[in-house]
């Protein structure tokens, strides 16, 4: 997720939607927002349907947790090493900064997204 800001060139690099905690809240946002969609969809199939929508809506939940902190992971691993290993400016940062308070927010954002998949695993749902 992070990089995918380059489909827009070079020049848009680093943005700060992709590249900080809101790349990760969009893509939570999606994965719950299809897990609730496949609970919808199960509630309303006929008596006679395919076990595998059982399955399916039995374990959205376990999936959506383990994918979201999957990806939270993921994003907080690149941040780091962009923050630290690959230091670069934010490129649609409002305002003009020093270098170092590019990185550190970088390294805020990694350590924010980084604690969040800490806690997905104590999660609540089945």
């Amino acid at each position: 997720m992070p990089d995918l800001d380059l489909i827009a060139g070079i020049d848009a690099h680093r943005s700060i939607f992709t590249h900080s905690i809101i790349s990760g809240a969009v893509i939570e946002t999606l994965l719950m927002s299809s897990a609730t969609l496949v609970g919808l969809a199960h509630s309303h199939l006929p008596t006679e349907h395919d076990p595998l929508w059982d399955a399916i809506a039995k374990h959205k939940d376990r999936y959506v947790r383990s994918a979201s902190q999957g990806v939270s992971l993921g994003i907080a691993y690149h941040l780091l090493v962009d923050g630290v290993i690959e230091p670069a400016a934010y490129h649609d940062l409002p305002g003009t900064y020093p270098l170092e308070v590019h990185e550190t927010l970088i390294d805020a954002n990694a350590l924010a997204e980084g604690i969040d998949a800490k806690h997905k695993d104590k999660g609540s749902h089945g």
